[in-house]
């Protein structure tokens, strides 16, 4: 089984993408940012897998799965997780190729976002300052090792 799959290659993707790191550097995590006082982290990028399905056609497995991921862009202000998010969509847009994980290949077929939501977490350490989030969630397709069913 690889251990690379859509959600790393989307990480890599991004860290490959100078007009991404040039904003958040390597701030981007898959499930959950560290546990540190925003501060010290902000902007960052969480990703999360939400749902992964894997295609068929008539005989069996196609070989293409759709992950749908949540990308989670957290700043300090709007202006901030905006930029990220039109950076974010410049990388991933329509992307196609292959990715690098670590020494393996991930083919992506095909990105592409489905929905955007502006969101913002209010201060709850008594300070003035709350979070300003942008919501992306992306459908990505990608090859994938297919198991083989037995004839009928």
């Amino acid at each position: 089984m690889s251990a690379a799959t859509a959600e790393t290659a989307i990480v890599q993707r991004l860290l490959d993408v100078t007009e991404v790191t040039a904003i958040v550097g390597t701030r981007i995590w898959l499930g959950a940012a560290p546990q540190k006082k925003d501060a010290d982290i902000l902007p960052y990028i969480v990703i999360q897998m939400v749902d992964k399905q894997h295609a068929h056609h008539l005989t069996g497995a196609s070989g293409i799965a759709w992950t749908r991921l949540q990308l989670n862009i957290v700043a300090a202000n709007y202006r901030s997780a905006k930029e990220i998010a039109a950076a974010l969509w410049l990388a991933l847009g329509g992307f196609r190729g292959q990715v690098d994980v670590n020494g393996e290949a991930v083919q992506i077929k095909h990105c592409m976002l489905d929905s955007e939501q502006d969101n913002f977490d209010p201060p709850i350490d008594g300070s003035q300052k709350g979070r300003h989030l942008v919501i992306q969630d992306w459908k990505i397709a990608n090859e994938e090792i297919a198991p083989l069913f037995s004839g009928v």
